[in-house]
């Protein structure tokens, strides 16, 4: 595998991403995190409709297939917001879906 030729963007979309899964345990911005994954999530949805795999953000856009993936994922994770555990399981299910799917559709070369 050659590390060299991911995006540092790539990789701070996942972090930030990974920082996400702990919403839900943040009291006092509980109410705005939950809208903030519910946006995410309906944005999620919106490109997997409207956009397509023609895209470019920095180089172009592989994973336009399983965007809806992730709609699912974020939509949900704010849906069952008041259960922490699920949601951030499901937040996390985003992050480990996105690594395995770059992994096999070999995006690591």
């Amino acid at each position: 595998m050659n590390f060299k030729k991911i995006h540092p963007l790539w990789i701070i979309c996942i972090f930030v991403r990974l920082l996400l899964v702990y919403l839900p345990f943040i009291r006092k911005i509980s109410n705005i995190s939950k809208y903030i994954i519910l946006f995410m999530g309906l944005g999620f949805l919106y490109k997997s409709i409207f956009g397509s795999n023609n895209e470019f953000q920095v180089k172009k856009v592989f994973w336009h297939k399983v965007r809806i993936v992730h709609a699912i994922l974020f939509i949900s994770a704010s849906f069952y917001f008041e259960n922490k555990k699920l949601s951030s399981f499901l937040l996390l299910s985003s992050v480990i879906f996105s690594l395995v799917y770059r992994f096999f559709n070999g995006h690591f070369k």
